[in-house]
């Protein structure tokens, strides 16, 4: 049962905290990554996604721009500010003002803002490629 805990960490690509009130979505994108090695835990709302957030570390953190209780942008100006290492932040959002907004987005510490998207590859790839990304700015900075 260790080796198996063990092997299972060896593979992880990384983690990934999924914001979003929709159950369907939190199903679908925790198959999807889990099934590309990611390790997803994911909260149905605003104030369980920070708290979980507070708990992390996560190295992504995606975040629904229309939550029940709390706005996805204010979501992730919140836990960008919590201390320890920062995530990758991902607003992931159908609204089309949010989406406009994108390039002042940064000042909310989200680092892409992405338009949903029926199939959601371009969330999948664009996760991918904010961390490999990450892991090469990591090793440049050991080497």
């Amino acid at each position: 049962m260790a080796m198996e805990k063990i092997s299972r960490e060896l593979r992880v690509r990384g983690r990934i905290l999924l914001i979003d009130d929709s159950r369907f979505i939190r199903r679908l994108f925790t198959f999807v990554f889990e099934e590309l090695g990611y390790e997803v835990h994911s909260a149905a709302d605003g104030r369980e996604g920070t708290r979980m957030a507070a708990d992390g570390p996560y190295d992504v953190v995606v975040v629904d721009g229309v939550l029940p209780d709390i706005e996805g942008r204010d979501v992730c100006r919140h836990i960008s500010r919590l201390p320890g290492t920062k995530p990758i932040m991902i607003l992931y959002t159908a609204s089309k003002k949010a989406f406009q907004e994108r390039y002042t987005a940064v000042h909310d510490g989200i680092d892409v803002c992405l338009k949903k998207e029926a199939d959601g590859q371009t969330l999948v790839e664009k996760v991918a490629e904010l961390l490999e990304a990450r892991d090469q700015r990591l090793m440049t900075a050991t080497a």
